[in-house]
């Protein structure tokens, strides 16, 4: 039902629209509906440069599943991957339903039947799985516009909730008595009872013990003040938990007594206590579960997140003017069964008179699953419908010429005759306004400023235009039936917000509050800290409701007579409330996070999935709302940049529990010596990066109930890439990119100056990762961000399949009248495009996935949303890009931090390639001791088959069709790299030839002198670049030009014609062997260099570095490829990876690679101090430590 009706013209379906009026119902009409809780804690910070400390689960040991439960599972025809307690942590049937035709009431008592009818599946008693006192309903979530729902249920120990871990989702599709159950994920305990009762620690004492656990010297003393059971309004803490006051911290702190589930010492009494510290720049948040009785931390979750009691959060600043009383509403109440809407009992009559500008009409189901239907009849024709999936629908009639008089009448009935859970009843209003303009006093529609994507974006760091592209987005573009204001381009009025975003819904006639302050989100300035408002609290107000402020590209263009650079000035920060266009930042901030909220409704991220508003429609218990998103603006401004950086390129999402008020950093942006070379602009403007950090919101409430978020190295890194996804598929479908040739799918573009791969190491439409490659890049091993371009790879692959399926029917293209209808949730998923609905599968399984997600479980939990919103029509289409990413059916994985799951390229709905694999040398000669890599990377990576006897490994593989990137390495041949193409059905033998590397070690290759002899500066170290991986490296101290490595090759004098170099680096190691301990910067990597060449004699042995070389290559110093190839903002990992170059002809035994520079010393961008911040000197020789040592990770030496 979508688009024009069959009624003359009268718009029907899912395409209605929530106006202004609407909200005025709002409160009334909303039924409460007692949900489970829900929240996260996760913040995504877009560059390791601020890096957080990785979760800790100190629980040791694990619970097998036993036999029965493996055969149990093998009765079901399914598949399980099983967690630590010895239950499934992911339970599927891959060709399928678990089960069909459940029986049950609703989908509650279904997912429960499942549950006790297959208990043998999770080794627990059918009994205690249907009691509710023991595994107790926490909240059901409906797939909006589909049959599918996610039924969640908690372990209870007493008076004791499982917070974290104890869970168990259930998703299932049907309605009535009759549902198919398509996926379980659990993290149930078998023990079914607490280890001890007793507690013999408070909680002042447990908070106490977390604080000491991360650094923080306090002591109980320190604890002025305890309070439980307090509900504020607004006040962002949650009346569940008692709240501290502790001297020294700004903020209260959080602490409550919940039971935690652990594999060796059963269920521990535990206290779940949240730090929350902003010391300076730089904030520090835990939650820790510390047992009540050992005082040890069981679980620790770095949230790097603030609550929001102290974020000066209030409403509007100026003295608004007087609103008057909403328009005299008639009320109606009723029942609707399955009948046809024609045949639905009709309310009224309601009398319209002469006059009437326009008719309001709202009705809400007490049942909020129940899917209702609004028609207002007049004269016995339907004249307008209500239909937008989620209750309440509301109906504006404003007939041109206005509302003919007469009696009208109101039906509600069943969408699509379904017969309805119980209680069927709903309640609803009719409005009739005699004005033909808005009300006196209350300026309208509200209007802002914004810039789609970014402002323009320039060539390089220093020139970036200052042309305000912005365009004014207005509530709505028509008023009472006239046109608004001239230059409204865009109208954004819709039911997800259901009233402007400027309203405050919970006050009497909904007033605006005349600034950045509303339902969904409120934003300020916070130039003092990065993760609160500053001592101003500033926010710009407007009393016509015209939220339109000059913005001067003001951080760029500034200027210092001091520091005769341009951009990054501090003289802009002079005066709060005025200076660097804080404004426009601030107005800009609000309007997206409004418009990502709304975008993200529509894709089920609703009141019942936990989202972000202060007022939840009745829709929750109130202790579940009161959290709308709090946007720091231009977040440690006059304090966060040098020396420490801490307010500088970065942004980060903060969300704690549901109910508990999230807020996100945005930062300037700023050349930093050493580390990042942004240009002077700020992060308020960049909707990719802003989107990217509502992301982290929407997903961590999303996933695994009321209070975990995504936890662990594979959950974090799909987190880092589920942001992405969310960033880059919001702008798609609106159209808003590219604006200045940027790759549409880079992240980061405007803040960064890369306009191919932003923040990222590729964009994610050219990345060649996939699960093979788990910590390729050695500078994000601590960090998700990385890998989650793996996860980025292979969605994209995924929705390109998706968009080529639908494509005929349902065109892709960006910014269509089609796509903007889906994106605005006025078209069902199952008339969108195949970018639509692979989002709309990515946001279903989220509510499908426990905490300690791995790539594997969540890929089964898009095939089971997909089963559940789609009947399972793009199986083969999610197998082929999972499988082409190296997630195909006989993938591994141990779980979220597993570091070395096992790769499969294999799809069971796919007529796979049976190949296999042969290396053989330069003469034919067979080489046995060969692997092969699919991907571009070694290091770290898992082989796919080799010649080796040793390994589980053989030469033959499984390969879903499709073009692959192949790396193949052998001791004595080096790293070649091959692409191959594998067609359906292909079988038979891939042979890969391979030169013999003159420079190996395995070859009897040598490093004969060196720089520096000490070992780890150049010495013994050297050995490294000879051993054909780039997993180690050689390292130099000093000033980094003319150092050395002269090594003696194998077989005497050879042909020498080319060479392999990389600069790759690897993660840091202590206890290295060679003392290279450091941290390895991406500056210090090897950039520009020069092969020299000697023949040894009886006069001249070739020892000495500097006699007898002749030069016969310079590499460049700026190049496509290569280590030459790094740029703005950064060096990246592929930048720094293998490259080959031919070199002049020559006969030698020795050949000498000699620095001529690393990243920080040869790279112009990294020169020069271009910004006007004296405190900040960006040239990386002067004002970092990088131009004095370079590294160097592979030289490999070819003849032909």
């Amino acid at each position: 039902m979508s688009g024009e009706g069959a009624n003359g013209g009268v718009p029907t379906g899912r395409t209605a629209k929530a106006v202004f009026l609407m909200v005025v119902l709002a409160a009334a009409l909303l039924a409460l509906e007692v949900l489970g809780p829900r929240s996260a804690g996760a913040v995504g910070n877009i560059e390791e440069l601020h890096d957080h400390e990785p979760d800790r689960d100190f629980r040791t040991g694990s619970v097998s599943a036993t036999a029965a439960q493996r055969g149990a599972v093998s009765d079901l025809g399914a598949t399980a991957r099983w967690n630590q307690f010895g239950t499934p942590r992911s339970l599927i049937r891959y060709d399928g339903f678990l089960a069909k035709d459940v029986q049950g009431d609703d989908a509650r008592a279904a997912a429960r039947a499942f549950l006790a009818n297959n208990a043998a599946v999770f080794g627990l008693s059918a009994d205690y799985l249907r009691d509710d006192a023991r595994l107790k309903f926490e909240n059901e979530t409906p797939m909006e516009g589909s049959d599918g729902h996610v039924v969640l249920f908690r372990q209870q120990f007493g008076d004791l909730p499982a917070v974290t871990d104890g869970s168990v989702l259930v998703g299932l599709t049907g309605s009535g008595g009759s549902w198919d159950v398509a996926y379980v994920s659990s993290s149930l305990s078998k023990n079914t009872g607490l280890a001890t009762t007793s507690t013999g620690l408070t909680g002042k004492e447990a908070w106490v013990t977390a604080a000491r656990d991360v650094g923080e010297s306090v002591v109980p003393a320190d604890i002025e003040s305890a309070t439980a059971d307090r509900l504020k309004d607004g006040d962002g803490l949650r009346s569940d938990f008692t709240q501290l006051r502790v001297d020294g911290l700004s903020q209260e702190q959080q602490v409550r007594l919940t039971a935690v589930p652990t594999p060796e010492g059963g269920v521990r009494p535990a206290y779940e206590a949240i730090l929350i510290e902003d010391s300076g720049n730089e904030a520090k948040s835990f939650t820790s579960f510390v047992d009540a009785n050992t005082g040890k931390v069981l679980v620790r979750t770095n949230n790097v997140q603030q609550l929001a009691e102290d974020t000066g959060i209030e409403y509007a600043q100026v003295e608004p003017p007087a609103v008057p009383e909403p328009p005299n509403s008639q009320p109606f109440q009723g029942t609707f069964s399955a009948t046809s809407c024609d045949e639905a009992p009709q309310n009224g009559p309601f009398t319209v008179a002469e006059g009437t500008g326009q008719v309001a009409v709202s009705a809400n189901a007490t049942n909020p699953a129940n899917d209702i239907v609004l028609q207002l009849v007049f004269g016995g024709v339907v004249v307008a419908e209500g239909d937008v999936i989620t209750t309440p629908e509301s109906i504006l009639y404003e007939p041109e010429g206005g509302v003919p008089p007469g009696d009208y009448f109101v039906r509600v009935c069943s969408f699509q005759n379904a017969a309805p859970l119980p209680p069927n009843t709903y309640t609803g209003f009719f409005l009739a306004n005699d004005a033909a303009d808005p009300p006196d006093g209350v300026p309208y529609p509200p209007e802002w400023d914004q810039f789609f994507a970014n402002p323009p974006i320039g060539a390089t760091i220093g020139s970036y235009p200052s042309t305000d592209t912005r365009d004014v987005i207005c509530w709505n573009t028509l008023v009472y039936g006239d046109a608004a204001p001239a230059g409204c381009a865009l109208d954004v009025a819709n039911q997800a917000s259901r009233a402007p975003w400027d309203v405050n819904t919970k006050a009497a006639g909904n007033p605006p509050t005349f600034t950045t302050i509303g339902n969904n989100a409120r934003s300020a300035e916070s130039w003092y800290g990065p993760f609160s408002p500053g001592p101003t609290g500033f926010r710009p107000t407007s009393a016509t409701r015209e939220y339109e402020y000059p913005w001067t590209n003001a951080w760029y263009e500034s200027t210092n007579p001091a520091d005769p650079g341009k951009g990054c000035s501090p003289t802009e920060l002079a005066v709060p409330g005025e200076g660097n266009d804080i404004s426009a930042a601030t107005a800009a901030l609000f309007a997206t996070h409004n418009r990502i909220h709304d975008w993200s409704y529509n894709l089920g991220f609703t009141e019942q999935a936990y989202n972000l508003q202060d007022n939840n429609f009745g829709l929750t218990p109130p202790e579940r709302e009161n959290d709308p998103e709090i946007g720091d603006v231009q977040a440690g401004a006059v304090n966060g940049g040098a020396p420490s950086y801490l307010g500088r390129d970065n942004a980060n999402q903060i969300t704690l529990n549901d109910g508990i008020a999230p807020i996100t950093n945005m930062y300037l942006w700023q050349p930093i010596a050493g580390a990042f070379y942004a240009p002077c602009v700020d992060g308020d403007y960049d909707v990719s990066v802003i989107a990217h950090e509502y992301g982290h919101a929407i997903q961590n409430r999303m996933v695994a109930g009321p209070d975990q978020g995504l936890s662990g190295l594979q959950a974090r890194s799909m987190g880092e890439s589920w942001s992405d996804l969310t960033a880059i598929e919001y702008l798609y479908e609106y159209g808003y990119n590219p604006t200045d040739g940027e790759n549409r799918y880079a992240v980061g573009p405007y803040v960064t100056g890369d306009k191919q791969s932003g923040i990222r190491n590729y964009g994610m439409n050219a990345s060649p990762l996939n699960y093979s490659d788990i910590e390729y890049d050695p500078n994000g091993v601590t960090s998700p961000h990385a890998d989650g371009e793996i996860w980025s790879a292979v969605n994209f692959d995924i929705r390109e399949l998706l968009m080529n399926k639908y494509d005929a029917q349902y065109p892709s293209g960006s910014g269509t009248d089609l796509q903007k209808r889906c994106a605005d949730g006025e078209t069902s998923a199952l008339d969108c495009p195949g970018n639509r609905r692979w989002a709309q599968i990515f946001h279903d399984a989220f509510l499908l996935q426990q905490s300690s997600v791995s790539f594997l479980d969540a890929r089964d939990a898009y095939l089971a949303a997909d089963r559940m919103r789609f009947g399972g029509a793009n199986q083969k289409e999610l197998w082929l890009g999972f499988a082409r990413g190296g997630m195909g059916i006989g993938a591994k994985s141990e779980g979220s931090d597993d570091r070395d799951p096992t790769p499969s390229f294999a799809s069971p709905r796919e007529n796979n390639a049976e190949v296999t694999f042969r290396a053989v040398g330069p003469t034919g000669a067979e080489i046995t001791n060969f692997e092969v890599f699919v991907g571009r990377y070694e290091a770290r990576a898992v082989p796919v088959a080799d010649g080796r006897t040793t390994t589980p490994l053989t030469r033959s593989a499984t390969i879903a069709p499709g073009s692959y990137d192949l790396f193949v390495r052998a001791p004595g041949f080096g790293l070649q790299r091959a692409r191959q193409t594998f067609a359906s059905g292909d079988t038979g033998t891939r042979t890969i030839q391979m030169q013999a590397n003159l420079a190996s070690s395995a070859r009897g290759a040598r490093p004969t002198a060196t720089s520096d002899g000490t070992a780890g500066t150049g010495g013994a170290s050297a050995t490294r670049l000879l051993d054909e991986t780039e997993a180690t490296n050689w390292r130099a101290n000093g000033p980094v030009r003319g150092k050395q490595v002269t090594v003696n090759l194998a077989g005497g004098a050879q042909l020498v014609d080319r060479v392999q170099v990389s600069a790759l680096l690897r993660p840091q190691e202590e206890g290295d062997k060679f003392g290279d301990t450091d941290t390895q910067s991406r500056f210090s990597a090897l950039r520009q260099f020069r092969i020299l060449t000697c023949t040894a004699s009886a006069s001249n042995d070739c020892s000495n570095p500097t006699r007898g070389f002749t030069g016969v290559f310079t590499s460049p110093a700026s190049a496509e490829t290569g280590p030459a190839s790094a740029g703005q903002p950064r060096p990246t990992a592929p930048d720094l990876q293998l490259a080959g170059f031919d070199v002049r002809d020559t006969t030698a035994t020795h050949v000498q690679l000699r620095v001529i520079s690393n990243q920080c010393t040869g790279a112009a961008i990294y020169q020069g101090d271009p910004d006007a911040d004296p405190a900040n000197d960006s040239d990386c020789t002067r004002g970092s430590d990088e131009d004095e040592v370079v590294r160097a990770a592979e030289l490999q030496v070819f003849s032909r």
